[in-house]
Parts: structure tokens; C-alpha cells; sequence
């Protein structure tokens, strides 16, 4: 959409304009499609919208350009506020519509993200909860992947965008790295590539998630280390999944030979990853040190959902959540984001200094001491703010602190639980059962805490039907959650010690034992899945290290003052334990790489997948 030419007042009469004609076509319910030549209401709908978001990035360069009038601001403001408007009925007429959408979502996909880039997207200008809501919608509505493959579900569709990418993920060259920095940019331009693939074919980006186990031995797809021409390589091995296995999860019908094969080769389900320790109860209220860590990225995932790209991301599976809280609605926690990212900030960075590597973890009894004690305090202070509100004559504001106090009590529990698993030496019976008692005590208190916001919104906020469903249903469930674990707890205050013996090596089933290299050892898969985490969301480095690789400027800084404290005190001098950094990407691919096909859209899509897959894989050979 251009602006006429003319001074501010006639770019803000057409904005105006243009804003009461795309407000009648709501009116009209887009019913002059077929005199425009287009092909349903909904291609009218879309480019409507599309109109919309282009109207509100005028309105925002206006205030910017130099012949701007301070006297137009008012109308400005109205104007723009007037245009959100209408992104709330675009949500209405959206969600009534439903699979009608269908043939234009893609392209109200990319209206979404074109919306979602703006850099004053909050929940209080309306365009957060807006993003939202109208980023689950057309989630709830996804076309089933089989529409993303030919009639005869041979090939994907053919799109020229995703030949381009194509082509640029073939020119990618590793031979000219040398700084370990290089590397992981380079397999985070290959993944951003393969995310973009999938939305020029419209397959749902979360597909292409490596998942929480990919360097497991017995969970990592066979497509990265088999060769590209062997059955292990296309029909996968154990609970390792092939390359055949991907393809039928985008969509495309196998036949039933390869099927057949599929099922010889997988031969049984992945077992469950052993624990490292284990408490149990009667009621199977169990916790390990894996459960601690999933209670981590549970309280994590409430902001990671406020990033558009990640909006449909799922919690982690239900299986590794002993006592799942109910999940919280997006719209709420679109409005405290800035405040859920200090909590984190506060006690995840900067207390705890999380993520952790190996030389920071509280392994000695001293420093686990410290850590709990540290935990324990931040949780007696969100208790604090929560019980301090429980008798508060219920505000907006109330309900927001006692919400906020609730997510920092989640986040402070599980931290401490994080600690209590770790140590060279196991936490007393006594320690865990009174541990187990006080984390459900405060996850009731989680819920009650929610339960209360959420009771004064039904009482003092008018909602549509279906938002207020939507609330009292989340009531229902934390209600119900909160009668469970009282439950749960007084079983839990009945039982022995003995039954709070923390073991180190329980076994979850009988392994089987692979027969090929390499088998990761637990270090070296801790190593790899902390380097893919930086990869995959990364992370500025702290200025004072940073030169061209941030950890190895670090390795050197450090080694060079042992160095000279060596030196001056007469003690050896100390000998540089580091690895080389070394290209881990020489050998191109998985073995017999080069035999792939690059032919059809499929055969590109795959070798992306493999390739992009295959340079994760190789972050195991860099060090932390």
C-alpha cells in the first residue's frame, strides 16, 4: 500500500479512509469476492488483513517522518487504535470461520509474522494478545500434512521460495571456518535454512525440532551417523527413528512394504531413560534428578511461548511432568512478559547462574548446602507475597503481583529440586521426604494463587463466552490438581523413610546393547546438548571475553594467568589441557553423503534434514 502524495494531513485522511473501508468490509462479511474476481470470502479476508498490518506500520512511520505535525498525534493514536480494532475482528471473524481459512493459510501465517516483527508488540497496545491469539487459531486449523504433497503423495509441492532456499543451503561452505564460534553459526545458518524450507512448504516449523533426546544413544535418529544407502539409514533401528519414519510424519503416505520394515526395525518401544536416583511413594509420586530438570523447562516454556516463532511450542512431554500445574492461558502471560522475564533473569541467570556446565555444578556438600540454602530463601519469599495477599480486597494489580509471586515460587521449587538431586553424596531420607512434602505444598499454592486472578477476571472482566469457558475450565482443573496432591501429601507424610532411599542406578528395563560407534558416554551427551542449546537459542557473549570466540578467549585468558601465578610463585607451570578447536564438519555428511538425490522436492527437503541434522550431531566433537 503507498501513501499519496501531499503533506501529513492527506496521508492521514487516506489512512483513515482506508481504515473505514476495510472496517465496512467486515460489515459486509467480504461479500463482494466474486466482484472483485477473487475465489472465496476468505482470499478477500486475507488480503483484508494483510491491508491491515500494512496500514498499521503507515500510522507508525508517520510519527517518524520529517515533515511529521505534532498536532496530528491525536489523531494519529486514534487512528491506530482504530486499526487494532480491527485486528480484533479479523480474531472474530477467524475463529468463526474456522477450516474455511484453510486455502489461505499460509499466507495469514506469514501476515502473522510480518505483524509479530514490529518492535512495540505488548500486551497492552493490543498487538501482543492479538499475535496470540491469532497464532493458535490458525494452529488449531493447520492443514494435515498430507496437503503439503502431490495427488499421488510421491513429491512436495513444488515452490519457487523454497528453492531459493535450497539453493543457499547447498552453497554453504564450512571450509573457511576456524573459530569454534564459526562453527556453531554455521549449523545455526543451516537450521534457520531448514526452518525456512518448511514454511515455503507450509509444514509446521516445531517439526524440525531436534527434541530433548537427540544425542541420546538409543533416541537419535539413524540418518545422522548410518550410511545414506544403508536399511538403518531408511527404516531406522530400535527406538532411533529413519529417515522413511520422518517422511511419513510430514504427511506422506509409505507404502505398506516400507511400513512392514519400519516396524521390523524400530522392534519395540524406546524405554523410558533410567534415573540417575529415585524416590517413590505408594501413590507413585516419584521424583529424579530428570524430573527436577523437567519441572525447569516447564516454568521456562510459560515465556518461551511469548516468542511468535515458538507459540505453539509444546510443554515437556506429560510422561517427564510428575504433577503437571495447569497450563496457563497465553493471553495472560503475554501481559506480565516483561515481568516473567526478570524472574528469570533474577533468580534462573543471576542467582543461580543457570545454565549450568559441569565445573558449575553444586557436586560437593558444601556448595550443594549453599545452593539449597539460596533456593530455600527465594522460596519463603514468594511464599511471602502470595499468603501477604490472600486477605487483599482483590485488584487488577493484586491479582497480577500474586500471579507473578506464583511463577516465582514454581521456578524457586524447582531450582532447589535441581540441587537437592546433585551431590557426590545422595540427600538423607529425611531431606527428600520433607522436600517431596514442600514442593506439593507449593505447587497447591501455585494453583490457589492462579485460581484467585482468575476468579476476579469472571467477576469484573467482561469476557467473550468462549474466553470465560476457557477460565473456569482452567479453575476446574487446578481445583482438581489442588485435591489430588493434598491427597498425594498425606500419603506422602504416612510413609517410611525407607521408602526415601535414594539410589543411584536404578534401572528403568533391560538395554540392549548397540553394535556400532560411537556410543556417547553421559558426559559427552551433556556436553552436546548444552553446545546445540547454544546453537539453537543463543545467547550474546559477556563483553570482557569476547574477542572472535568467546570461549576460547576465555580458555586462554585463564590458562595465561595460571601461567603467570605459576611464575611468580615458583609452582609448575600449568599445562594446557584444552582441545584443539578442529573443523568438525570435514567429512561433508554421514557416511556415503554424496549419494543422496537433490532431484525432487522430497530429495531436497531430505538432504537439508540429514545435512542440518548431521552438523548438530558433529557439535559433540567441540568442547564447552
Amino acid at each position: 500500500m503507498d501513501l499519496p502524495a501531499g503533506g501529513p494531513r492527506a496521508r492521514l485522511n487516506f489512512l483513515v479512509e482506508a481504515i473505514n473501508g476495510l472496517d465496512n468490509r467486515f460489515k459486509t462479511n467480504f461479500s463482494q469476492w466474486a466482484s472483485l474476481k477473487l475465489r472465496s470470502p476468505a482470499h478477500y479476508f486475507q488480503a483484508s488483513y494483510s491491508e491491515t498490518i500494512s496500514i498499521l506500520q503507515l500510522i507508525s512511520e508517520e510519527r517518524w517522518k520529517v515533515d511529521a505535525d505534532p498536532e496530528l498525534e491525536p489523531d494519529l493514536k486514534k487512528a491506530f487504535k482504530a486499526a487494532v480494532n480491527l485486528l480484533s475482528k479479523s480474531l472474530d471473524y477467524a475463529k468463526g470461520a474456522g477450516y474455511i481459512l484453510r486455502p489461505v493459510h499460509k499466507e495469514l501465517l506469514s501476515d502473522v509474522r510480518r505483524l509479530s516483527e514490529r518492535r512495540d508488540v505488548t500486551g497492552r497496545n493490543g498487538l501482543g494478545l492479538h499475535i496470540i491469539g491469532m497464532f493458535t487459531q490458525l494452529h488449531d486449523i493447520w492443514p494435515p500434512g498430507r496437503e503439503a504433497w502431490t495427488a499421488e503423495g510421491s513429491d512436495l509441492k513444488p515452490n519457487d521460495d523454497f528453492d531459493r532456499i535450497f539453493n543457499e543451503f547447498d552453497a554453504l561452505d564450512h571450509k573457511g571456518l576456524k573459530m569454534q564460534g564459526d562453527y556453531e553459526i554455521f549449523a545455526r545458518h543451516s537450521w534457520d535454512l531448514l526452518q525456512d524450507a518448511c514454511r515455503a512448504l507450509h509444514i509446521p516449523e516445531n517439526q524440525a525440532s531436534p527434541g530433548d533426546y537427540f544425542f541420546h544413544n538409543d533416541a537419535r535418529p539413524t540418518y545422522v551417523d548410518y550410511p545414506c544407502d544403508s536399511n538403518e539409514f531408511l527404516y531406522g533401528k530400535g527406538g532411533r527413528a529413519g529417515i522413511l519414519s520422518l517422511k511419513s510424519r510430514l504427511g506422506a503416505p509409505l507404502l505398506t512394504s516400507q511400513e512392514q520394515e519400519i516396524n521390523n526395525a524400530i522392534g519395540r518401544r524406546i524405554p523410558r531413560l533410567p534415573a540417575s536416583k529415585n524416590v517413590r511413594t505408594k501413590r507413585n509420586y516419584i521424583m529424579t534428578h530428570n524430573d527436577a530438570i523437567a519441572d525447569i523447562e516447564d516454568t521456562l516454556h510459560e515465556i518461551q511461548v511469548l516468542d511468535p516463532e515458538n507459540m505453539i511450542i509444546a510443554r515437556p512431554n506429560i510422561e517427564r511432568l510428575i504433577t503437571p500445574t495447569c497450563e496457563n492461558r497465553k493471553e495472560i502471560l503475554v501481559l506480565y512478559k516483561d515481568d516473567l522475564y526478570e524472574i528469570v533473569k533474577d533468580i534462573y541467570q543471576e542467582k543461580f547462574k543457570m545454565p549450568l556446565n559441569q565445573k558449575t555444578l553444586p557436586l560437593t556438600p558444601d556448595r550443594r548446602e549453599d545452593w539449597l540454602k539460596r533456593a530455600a530463601r527465594e522460596i519463603k519469599a514468594a511464599r511471602v507475597l502470595i499468603n501477604s495477599r490472600a486477605d487483599v480486597a482483590p485488584t487488577v494489580y493484586e491479582a497480577k503481583k500474586m500471579r507473578l509471586a506464583a511463577y516465582r515460587l514454581k521456578l524457586s521449587r524447582a531450582v532447589y529440586m535441581f540441587g537437592l538431586f546433585l551431590g557426590e553424596k545422595d540427600a538423607s531420607p529425611t531431606e527428600l521426604k520433607e522436600a517431596l512434602l514442600e514442593r506439593l505444598d507449593d505447587w497447591i499454592l501455585h494453583e490457589q494463587a492462579w485460581n484467585a486472578g482468575d476468579r476476579y477476571i469472571l467477576k469484573r472482566v467482561r469476557l467473550s463466552t468462549q474466553t470465560a469457558d476457557k477460565v473456569q475450565k482452567d479453575i476446574e482443573t487446578r481445583n482438581r490438581n489442588i485435591l489430588q496432591w493434598r491427597e498425594m501429601r498425606d500419603e506422602t507424610e504416612k510413609s517410611p523413610l525407607s521408602n526415601y532411599e535414594a539410589n543411584r542406578s536404578l534401572p528403568s528395563e533391560p538395554q540392549e546393547p548397540e553394535n556400532f560407534d560411537p556410543v556417547l558416554t553421559e558426559e559427552q551427551i551433556k556436553t552436546a546438548n548444552i553446545l546445540l542449546n547454544n546453537v539453537l537459542d543463543p545467547k550474546f557473549p559477556n563483553a570482557s571475553d569476547y574477542v572472535a570466540d568467546v570461549r576460547e578467549e576465555r580458555r586462554r585468558r585463564d590458562w595465561f594467568q595460571q601461567r603467570v601465578h605459576a611464575k611468580l610463585t615458583g609452582g609448575p607451570i600449568p599445562v594446557w589441557t584444552h582441545k584443539r578447536v578442529v573443523n568438525p564438519f570435514t567429512k561433508g555428511g554421514p557416511p556415503n553423503w554424496e549419494s543422496l538425490a537433490r532431484e525432487t522436492s522430497w530429495d531436497r527437503l531430505k538432504y537439508m534434514w540429514v545435512m542440518t541434522y548431521w552438523r548438530f550431531y558433529q557439535l559433540k566433537e567441540l568442547e564447552l
